[in-house]
Parts: structure tokens; sequence; C-alpha cells
């Protein structure tokens, strides 16, 4: 007796679709996402009707239209005959660099206060424990409000400000800071670092790579060492030869009420960062210390019998294979420090959500300017997801 050929074709590998794993896992995968979209779609229509009942415009052609309202201290050069929408990418602009400063800040004092807790000394480990369980049982508001009422609106007047030998000045007006800026003899200098830097890799590759170790006025000259010797006196030679130094400092003045000058940190940055690097950071530490513990004493001891110091254990062997346990978790961090960064409207700084809610206030476009917020912030989480999982495979162990 052979099978119909319909019947055949109801078979695969010699097993019913009906009983075949693939096909059950398919058809449920099929079904699960007709569920998903059918529930969006009457939500997406009912919110449509309501808005048509309400005589809401849902159009994003609104965001076109005339900002009227200014973005404080914008990155980006914004006034308010811009558009809503490049207003919005001001606000954007704000918080990539609010982000961006304190994920470097955050990464640093994390660090610091993790190996701290590490510490064999008690008063170190005691200092860095109690930071860790003070910030990290205090509400990132309330610190924020802290830092704002309780700190920052006692700094002194312009007049009476403290001033920092070298470093800058703090007022009520904000933080000025000493900037680094570039002269007309930069391209110059840069130009005789580049010629010593190629000096330094002839030398290298045609001297020193097949003599090993040579002798010059006395002085043994070995491979590695030499050529970065010779790039520090050319470029330090091209620095003193020529008649203005190619980097200036500019210090900030005091004209008037206010000061001219450096590099300006408002209150509001100031305040906001300084919350954001302090409360994460406890957790970026307990990462740290968490990372560091679970690396093999088998190899600490190991190498201390080598011979080697505390300060190359922790570089060459501890910190390397704990940013591999720790790569994971501090994604999740930046993540929380990105979202975190919408407290800003607690010290009035303009980062997107401060700028989003003017937006709304002037248009009352509330729907449109939170889905662009939502899309900005799965943005920023796919990045930071992106990032730590091509690292975390790029250094984690090939193995079973």
């Amino acid at each position: 007796m052979t099978n119909r050929p319909s019947y055949n074709l109801l078979i695969y590998r010699g097993v019913p679709i009906w009983r075949n794993v693939v096909f059950i896992r398919l058809t449920m995968q099929a079904l699960a996402a007709i569920f998903v979209l059918s529930i969006i779609w009457v939500l997406a229509v009912n919110l449509m009707n309501n808005a048509e009942q309400r005589g809401l415009n849902l159009s994003f052609r609104l965001l076109s239209t005339n900002a009227g309202f200014d973005v404080p201290y914008s990155l980006i050069p914004f006034d308010s005959s811009k558009s809503i929408l490049y207003a919005f990418f001001a606000g954007v602009a704000n918080t990539l660099r609010l982000v961006g400063i304190a994920m470097f800040t955050t990464t640093i004092l994390g660090i610091v206060i993790g190996l701290a807790r590490l510490s064999s000394n008690f008063v170190i480990s005691g200092l860095g424990r109690v930071y860790v369980e003070t910030l990290r049982n205090i509400p990132l508001i309330t610190f924020t409000f802290f830092l704002v009422f309780g700190l920052l609106r006692g700094l002194p007047k312009t007049s009476e400000a403290w001033r920092i030998t070298g470093i800058g000045v703090v007022s009520n007006r904000g933080i000025y800071l000493t900037s680094i800026d570039e002269s007309s003899s930069l391209v110059l200098w840069l130009v005789i670092v580049v010629l010593g830097a190629l000096l330094a890799y002839l030398l290298n590759r045609l001297v020193l790579k097949n003599r090993g170790e040579i002798k010059l006025f006395g002085i043994r000259l070995n491979r590695g060492f030499t050529p970065l010797v010779l790039l520090v006196l050319i470029a330090g030679v091209g620095w003193v030869a020529q008649p203005q130094a190619p980097f200036v400092f500019d210090q900030p003045e005091l004209k008037g009420t206010n000061f001219v000058g450096g590099m300006k940190l408002t209150t509001e940055f100031f305040a906001i960062l300084t919350a954001l690097t302090m409360y994460i950071a406890s957790y970026v530490a307990e990462i740290v210390r968490g990372s560091v513990q679970a690396v093999p004493k088998g190899q600490i001891e190991a190498a201390r019998a080598l011979g080697l110091s505390y300060w190359q254990v922790t570089t060459n062997v501890v910190l390397p294979q704990a940013a591999r346990i720790a790569v994971l978790p501090m994604i999740g961090q930046y993540v929380n420090l990105t979202k975190g960064s919408a407290l800003a409207i607690v010290v009035g700084y303009a980062e997107v959500f401060v700028v989003a809610r003017t937006a709304i206030e002037k248009t009352g476009m509330a729907l449109q300017i939170f889905v662009m917020l939502i899309i900005f912030y799965m943005i920023m989480g796919a990045f930071f997801s992106l990032v730590g999982n091509w690292y975390n495979r790029k250094v984690q162990f090939d193995g079973r």
C-alpha cells in the first residue's frame, strides 16, 4: 500500500509535520508574532480613533515649525528661530555630552573605590565601604537636590570666588576652568612630531632591530626605550625652538560682574554630572570588587611568586581578567546612567528630556515627542549593548 501524494507533502524527513519539532517551533513563533501584532494594531486603531474624536493632531509635521524657545548652553548652535526638531537634537547633543563625560568620571571613580574596598589597609577599605553603602542607599533625585540646594547654592559671589591656582575659579555663576587652546605654531609643531616619529621608526627598523643593543657615547641604546626618547627629544626641541608655544593656557579673568575666558561649567551641569558620577560609581565599585575577587587566587599567588609588585600584579594580571567579568554589568550601569540623565530636569540643565518637556508645553504634541524620546533612549541602550557584546566576544577566552 502506497501513501497518497497529498499525504507525502505532510511528511518531513520521515516524520509527520504535526510531530516535527522544527514545524512546531516555527508555528508557535508565527502564532505569537500574529498575536503581538494584533494587539499593537488594536491599540494603534484605538489611539487614532480617540485622537480623532478629541481633535488631536498626531502628525509630525509641526516639528518643522519654529521652536520659539532657547536651549541654554547648547553644544550645537541654536536659537529660537530654529525648528522644534532641531531643538530636540540640541537636547540630544547636550545629553550625549553629559553622558560621555559622566561615563569617564564614573568609570575612573568606580575603579578607585572598588580597589580601595579590596585594600588591606583598614582605613582605606573602611572609607570605601562607607562611600558605597551611603551612596547606594540614597535615591539619586534626593542626592541631586542635596547637591543643588545644600552645596551649590552656597557658593560665593563672583567678587569672592574661590580661586584654585592653575585650575580655575568657583562661584555661584559657574565653574571656570583653565582651558588649553591651540596657537598659530601648532601645525608646524605637529609636523616636527611626525618627522620625529618617522626618524624613531627608521632608527628602530634599520639600526636597533639587527644590532639589538649598541653604545653611543658610552650610553647603551636598546630597541624598546631609545625610539621613544628620540621622539620626546625632537618634540621638546620643536616646542622650545618656536617663538610661541603650540598650546596656550587660557585662564578665566574677572571682568565686570562675571568671568571671561577659560572653559565654563555651569552649576546645573556640574550638579547633575557630580550626582550621576558619585551615585553610579558606587555600583561600579561593587562590580569592580566582585570582578577582582572572581579572579582565581592561584594566578595572583603565581604572579607574586615571580616577584611582581602589587601594582604589576593588579595592572597585568588582575584587571585584564576582571575586565572580562565586569564588561556586561558595566554596560547595564551605563544604560542606567543614560536614563538617570533625565533627572537634569531637577537642576535645569537643558538635556533632551528638559527640551522635550519645553517643546510639549509650547506645541502640545506630547505623543509625538514622547515617541521620539523613547526611540532615543532605545537607540542609546542598543548602542551600549552592541559595543558591550562586541567587547565581550573579543576578550573572552576560546574554549569549551
